[in-house]
């Protein structure tokens, strides 16, 4: 009997297992794909969180670069106006020294003179940088010869470092130097070095260029027997509004770190108090030379005479032109206020040169040069242009809209007299009126 009882607990056992086993069989394909579906809608509620966000932060980018755009359209744009009232301070300066031999100053306007001048050459310094720090992805690299740079430069500053009794030493030329750099934005940098030289100096100090060649690339130094600089003071010299960080209101060193290192160079700085001080730029050596084309300096006394039309809606620029234009030689002024009257006044007058403010009250330099061409009484007339821009993508479109010249605000008058001199006696000759 107990055997009986055994093997039907057996049979029952078997039973009940082999259904359990038949039903786990039967709901694991349910659970299966239960734990899919609730997988797969995790995955699509995880992806559609990222779509979200990732749209979030595109719509975060795009305001952020309207943003800067913003910023850097208007800082354009307050450069531009800072330099065009700039242009009339410095022409007049310049316009002051040009008539001093015939009519002295005194001590004291002297000093006013300089000191006004000193101050132009900061705000214009400043003005520059703001437009370097905003368009330093414009900048063009190309060969340029670095001694060119340092001869324009020592040129410009020559009288700054007379006055102030600093000996202002440039180096002898050498031939087959050349680097990869941007040439405006080079000759930017060595102002601000050479400036820096000459103003923290001392009377009968003096600033030495050097220019050196070796495997790695073309080093140019700037040295100056000034005070020197502290070791404080050295470690912030590039630093934005930096106490003593040269002239431009603290941002001439450091725009020009920036702008060395966007041409693939670097600038540093050494000193010692009471020794003076070094900054070093260093460029890459550029690894063919290209003929370059010689222009001759033009002096003021050089130019022939001529008739000479200037159109600008300002009337502080039209009068700083009526002083200058005049001490540089025998030149005739006529003066348009507007593109309409250029036009005009070029037809009756003939001009021998046309010089225009770009930004006209009715119409912008472009369409008055292309209107100047499209008459057959006019279109052989060269016409310079004087604009405060003056970026690289500014001067291809002055050239490509065949301006003879594109002179940048504020106006140097070695420049003025040379774009001057180069039109009214182009290398065929002097032109023939149509």
């Amino acid at each position: 009997m107990e055997v009986v009882v055994l093997l039907i607990a057996l049979a029952t056992t078997g039973l009940f297992m082999g259904w359990r086993s038949r039903r786990r069989r039967r709901t694991a394909p349910s659970r299966t794909f239960s734990d899919h579906d609730r997988l797969e809608a995790r995955v699509h509620e995880r992806t559609a969180a990222l779509a979200a966000t990732l749209d979030d932060a595109e719509g975060v980018v795009e305001r952020l670069s309207r943003l800067d755009r913003e910023r850097a359209a208007f800082l354009t744009g307050l450069s531009h106006a800072l330099r065009s009232q700039l242009n009339v301070v410095h022409g007049l300066t310049q316009a002051i020294r040009l008539h001093q031999a015939a009519e002295p100053l005194t001590r004291r306007q002297d000093q006013a003179v300089e000191g006004v001048a000193s101050a132009t050459a900061c705000l214009m310094a400043l003005t520059g940088a703001v437009q370097d720090l905003i368009h330093v992805q414009d900048v063009v690299v190309a060969r340029v010869d670095p001694q060119l740079a340092i001869r324009d430069v020592c040129l410009e500053l020559a009288e700054d470092a007379r006055s102030r009794g600093v000996d202002l030493r440039c180096p002898a030329p050498t031939a087959g130097i050349g680097v990869m750099a941007d040439a405006g934005r080079l000759r930017r940098i060595l102002r601000c070095l050479v400036s820096n030289a000459i103003v923290f100096n001392r009377p009968g100090g003096a600033v030495l260029i050097e220019v050196r060649q070796a495997a790695d690339g073309v080093t140019l130094f700037v040295h100056d027997t000034g005070c020197g600089i502290g070791p404080d003071q050295l470690a912030t010299v590039f630093q934005p509004f930096a106490r003593n960080a040269g002239v431009g209101a603290g941002l001439g060193l450091a725009g020009a770190r920036v702008l060395a290192e966007s041409m693939g160079g670097r600038l540093t700085a050494a000193s010692q108090q009471g020794q003076g001080s070094t900054f070093s730029l260093h460029l890459t050596a550029a690894t063919r030379a290209e003929p370059r084309p010689v222009h001759a300096s033009a002096s003021p006394a050089a130019l022939p005479a001529a008739t000479v039309l200037y159109v600008d809606g300002a009337t502080a620029g039209a009068a700083l032109i009526r002083q200058v234009l005049p001490a540089l030689g025998s030149l005739t002024v006529h003066v348009a206020s507007s593109g309409a009257e250029g036009l005009m006044l070029a037809r009756a007058l003939r001009p021998d040169v046309v010089l225009m403010d770009v930004d006209l009250p009715d119409m912008d330099g472009f369409e008055l040069k292309a209107r100047l061409d499209a008459d057959g009484l006019t279109r052989d007339t060269p016409v310079i242009a004087l604009s405060a821009a003056a970026l690289p993508d500014d001067l291809r479109r002055g050239r490509a809209a065949g301006f003879c010249a594109w002179l940048p605000k504020p106006l140097e008058m070695t420049a003025l007299a040379q774009a001057l001199d180069a039109a009214l006696r182009p290398p065929g000759g002097r032109r023939t009126a149509a």
